[in-house]
């Protein structure tokens, strides 16, 4: 069994260039420790501001919470009070009860007062949701992944991990089409005779504490437990850079261009720079991929952009001539990419 990173401090910085870039998850040890909503809530507290509010919360009888199992889990409409019965005694008929992914923002907006943006996030990363999670021990999301960045913080109680890299794909049996994020695998008690292949998969374990936080890149699978009745809060977002292993270089042109409008119409310049300061057009033509190119040049970049950093000095044009790649050379001349004069200033 592998283990992730865990660490005491991260800055912005080193959480950037160690994780964020890399595709890889890290635990921060008492991250939120300051942060109002670990200081201040509790079932107690949630009660006494929402004991009246109607809540959607699904039962299982097996504690299992899958979507892709017709039936697994019973969605019911409770106040928030009954829930907090419900979420802390074992008494009603052997189930149990889990407040999944209700959107802090919709349905507890006067919470939002108590939370700040992880200081991991830069002021142009889109915050996509802010979810809240609220359950009994034993509750169980079963293994799947998610295709945002995720910050999931711990208020109350403790969560146990497996988690899979997203390389280990291929042996965690994906669900048909349409549910492909979610994996056919019980991993309490797996069918090794129906999913031999799973032997392969390499899995990592971590815990959660009261104050962690966990970043979880997309694409990778993970298995999550309450092992005491939780509360929990998670952030999922993006951000405008290119992020190696989510397969971006095989993406048409037309999804890449939905996404990338995503950002325009926040408000971020096409010309983006990532958080080292390069533009996003010269990293995806140092990478050699010709339709991230194409998606930029066609929503307006500036095909004469000089690097700041892959290759200081030198134009779009000269880093894809010096590299050979002659398929992007002629994509940046038809964007009006022109040979730097002579004298011209690097």
């Amino acid at each position: 069994m592998q283990s992730i990173d865990t660490v005491q401090h991260l800055t912005a910085v080193q959480f950037n260039k160690l994780y964020f870039q890399e595709n890889k998850p890290v635990i921060i040890k008492g991250g939120v420790k300051e942060a109002k909503s670990y200081n201040h809530w509790s079932l107690d507290y949630l009660k006494s501001k929402f004991a009246n509010r109607p809540v959607r919360v699904f039962y299982s009888e097996s504690g299992y919470y899958n979507f892709n199992v017709q039936g697994q889990m019973v969605p019911i409409q409770v106040s928030f009070e009954e829930a907090t019965e419900y979420f802390t005694s074992n008494q009603y008929n052997n189930k149990s009860y889990y407040m999944q992914q209700v959107s802090i923002p919709d349905v507890f907006p006067e919470l939002m007062d108590d939370l700040e943006t992880p200081e991991w996030n830069l002021p142009s990363d889109l915050i996509n949701v802010v979810n809240l999670w609220i359950g009994g021990a034993g509750c169980v999301t079963p293994l799947h992944y998610d295709f945002a960045q995720n910050f999931l913080i711990q208020i109350m109680g403790r969560k146990e991990l497996t988690l899979f890299a997203p390389t280990d794909a291929p042996y965690l049996y994906p669900s048909e089409a349409g549910k492909v994020h979610l994996s056919q695998i019980n991993l309490d008690a797996v069918d090794y005779a129906q999913f031999p292949l799973f032997r392969q998969a390499k899995p990592f374990r971590c815990s959660l504490e009261p104050g962690d936080v966990l970043f979880l890149p997309p694409g990778w699978w993970h298995h999550v437990r309450s092992l005491d009745a939780a509360i929990s809060v998670n952030y999922w977002w993006n951000r405008f850079e290119l992020i190696p292993g989510i397969g971006m270089e095989q993406y048409p042109v037309a999804v890449l261009t939905k996404e990338i409008n995503r950002f325009l119409e926040a408000g971020l310049p096409i010309d983006h720079q990532d958080a080292e300061g390069e533009f996003l057009l010269i990293n995806a033509i140092g990478k050699g991929y010709v339709n991230i190119v194409e998606a930029f040049l066609s929503l307006g970049a500036n095909a004469n952009l000089v690097s700041t950093h892959f290759r200081p000095g030198k134009t779009a044009l000269e880093i894809a001539t010096a590299s050979g790649q002659h398929k992007m050379v002629s994509l940046l001349q038809q964007y009006g990419a022109k040979e730097k004069q002579p004298n011209a200033s690097h």
